[in-house]
């Protein structure tokens, strides 16, 4: 249920709303900063946590996160959440409480009404980010009397001589809208520049949907002809094409994903049995173990809902070749 529990944490730390179908939603509130005047502290903005029972309906949000990790289809994830949801609802009947990962615990009340009780009061954790409370200072400091000097007459003069010098030139004061036109002008005439001086590179790649030439796809008038006429006489069949022995399943039922074919075969050759001799299926990206493969993708939706797959395989999914 690990797995289950890390895609709402994911994903409420990019959205307010993560709901899980057919049982609740987990929403995130944000409270802006405030002054609290009678501790005398500046509290920063906090994330806090809540569950909602009454909003499960699947927006698909949580699917299509399982879906995009585990690299299934959209529908098969929604049948892992399925099977999860109906494992958690199990052990709150059981043990009356379950831990939702790092985010807190779920109590079934005495109204079979669920609680939620969040691990962290903030949510986002602005403590890691250096968002402390911030005390403040009220004292004020007493006044320090300024005792009173005659300034030397040295100092007279060399103040003088400065006025002086001040009042012979002349004092122009910009505002600051035109400094600020002054600046983006200075910078959007540096990056023209930079643009004509520096042009983009020219693609010069060849563009064409294939990198066969056109006359080694399409055959001459006559090459047509012949193909035609050597059809007619003897078409071949698929199953002098295709071997039998290179033929492989269509739909496979999946219980684990690892990233390459050694982990696949080491899991595979581990955990096999007599009843579900398992074995490792290499794709283009990822390397799957299955406990069984047919052509019929019903006949595997029927052994993925059976009692032995569902207790000894619960995060089984099917897996079908493109």
């Amino acid at each position: 249920m690990n797995f289950f529990f890390q895609h709402i944490e994911y994903l409420l730390l990019r959205h307010d709303c993560v709901i899980v179908p057919g049982f609740g939603a987990f929403i995130a509130t944000v409270s802006p900063a405030r002054i609290d005047m009678e501790k005398g502290m500046i509290i920063p903005a906090t994330r806090n946590l809540m569950f909602n029972q009454a909003v499960s309906l699947d927006d698909g949000l949580l699917a299509n996160s399982i879906a995009r990790k585990a690299g299934i289809p959209f529908e098969d994830a929604r049948n892992v959440i399925v099977r999860c949801v109906a494992k958690i609802k199990e052990n709150l009947d059981t043990y009356r409480e379950i831990e939702i990962g790092s985010l807190g615990s779920l109590l079934l009340g005495e109204e079979n009404n669920l609680l939620f009780a969040p691990k962290h009061l903030d949510f986002s954790s602005t403590s890691e980010l250096g968002y402390h409370p911030v005390k403040l200072d009220t004292a004020v400091p007493d006044s320090v009397p300024i005792k009173a000097t005659t300034p030397e007459p040295d100092i007279i003069a060399e103040a003088e001589e400065e006025e002086t010098v001040e009042k012979s030139y002349y004092q122009f004061k910009i505002s600051r809208t035109v400094t600020r036109f002054a600046v983006m002008i200075t910078v959007m005439a540096v990056i023209a520049l930079t643009v004509i001086l520096n042009p983009l590179p020219a693609d010069e790649r060849e563009q064409r949907a294939s990198v066969v030439p056109v006359e080694k796809i399409l055959p001459a008038p006559a090459a047509v002809h012949a193909e035609t006429d050597s059809a007619k006489i003897a078409e071949p069949t698929i199953a002098d094409s295709v071997p039998v022995s290179q033929t492989l399943p269509s739909h496979y039922l999946i219980v684990a994903t690892f990233a390459n074919i050694k982990e696949a075969r080491k899991y595979a050759e581990k955990y096999s049995s007599d009843e579900y001799p398992l074995t490792a299926v290499e794709s283009r990206k990822v390397a799957r173990v299955a406990a069984a493969e047919s052509d019929d993708r019903e006949e595997l939706r029927k052994k993925l809902n059976s009692s032995e797959i569902t207790s000894r395989f619960p995060n089984a999914w099917i897996w079908s070749r493109n």
